[in-house]
């Protein structure tokens, strides 16, 4: 069964799901797989899996458990290789919203947001800083591409004072239309996520010290659906599991979260989908994220970290990523 390097050859779903070298694929030859057989083996928990590991019964295992990995095997006599998760935090902001409709306070809110100081608080330091949905290692995606938004408190205080914001009486204010608009902002976050609820708070104080109010709105349930169905604030604290494929959608397409309408961001979603040049397509997408970053409709967070764990006798390339950790397989060997 299968059309890759390796077969099904028994299956004991409690137990072993054991793979052998499919040698009618079609590259077996180029490829030449060191190891005939693979061996999966199943486990009911975490702990017995770790168990396993230390004993010297699994070569290699993957897990998204980063804070516990050090905790259960130590931090010596193994091999370990990080990366990016499918796990994307951000914020969206609603640019239909009073305060947010103005790109500049937009901007100003990017630059308030500690990033580095939640993962580290919330979690760990074991997720990684990230901007754009693209950044966990597309090939579409442009690392030297627009603004980089880097936390910079004197920066987003002076974006205001640039576009004509006078901090008094605490608050920021304006005059906009003969109305004098303060700035205060509603965050809204599920409150049945009790993480996201911490990162809120953090998000919360960081906004606070650059002088933008913020009341924290925290729901849960048909609440929180009626909330977001309605668009009913000012900035959404959420996440999204990015797929294989990328797709952005989300952020630039209709009925997104942020409210949000561009109109060359959309011709160019309409025209990815029947661009086959590789160059061409890259050239598209890296507009997508130039838009992006100076719209400032979005504010990505963090993805999660994936940890690969190998024993010292596993030898070959590992190279693990974001889709999948067998990359360069048929390179390992197990030393005797």
């Amino acid at each position: 069964m299968g059309t890759g390097m390796y077969k099904l050859q028994t299956i004991d779903i409690n137990s072993q799901i054991e793979l052998k070298t499919n040698t009618n694929w079609w590259n077996i030859e180029e490829k030449a797989p060191k190891i005939e057989e693979v061996y999966i083996k199943v486990y009911s928990s975490a702990s017995e899996i770790y168990n396993a590991y230390k004993l010297g019964s699994i070569d290699i295992l993957n897990t998204s458990r980063n804070s516990s990995v050090e905790e259960n095997i130590g931090t010596i006599g193994y091999n370990i290789k990080e990366n990016y998760g499918r796990n994307f935090d951000y914020l969206a902001l609603n640019v239909e919203s009073e305060a947010m409709s103005n790109k500049e306070v937009r901007q100003a809110v990017a630059y308030a947001i500690n990033k580095q100081d939640i993962i580290n608080s919330i979690y760990g330091g074991k997720y990684i800083q990230a901007d754009y949905p693209l950044e966990y290692g597309s090939y579409l995606y442009n690392i030297a591409a627009g603004t980089n938004y880097e936390y910079n408190m004197e920066q987003a205080k002076r974006i205001l004072v640039d576009n004509g914001w006078e901090y008094k009486s605490k608050y920021w204010q304006k005059k906009i239309d003969k109305k004098n608009v303060r700035l205060k902002l509603t965050l809204l976050v599920d409150s049945s996520n009790e993480t996201r609820v911490n990162v809120a708070n953090m998000i919360k104080d960081d906004l606070e010290e650059a002088g933008i109010q913020v009341t924290l709105r925290e729901a849960k349930g048909n609440t929180y659906d009626r909330y977001i169905e309605r668009k009913d604030y000012d900035i959404l604290l959420t996440g999204v599991t990015v797929g294989v494929k990328p797709k952005l959608n989300r952020y630039f397409g209709e009925g997104n979260l942020a409210n949000y309408t561009n109109g060359e961001a959309l011709n160019i979603l309409n025209e990815i989908y029947s661009i086959s040049d590789t160059n061409t397509l890259k050239e598209k997408y890296q507009r997508l994220q130039e838009i992006y970053q100076e719209d400032r409709a979005y504010i990505g967070l963090y993805f999660n970290k994936t940890t690969v764990i190998y024993s010292k006798n596993l030898a070959g390339t590992v190279s693990p990523n974001w889709y999948s950790y067998f990359y360069n397989m048929e390179t390992w060997y197990r030393k005797s």
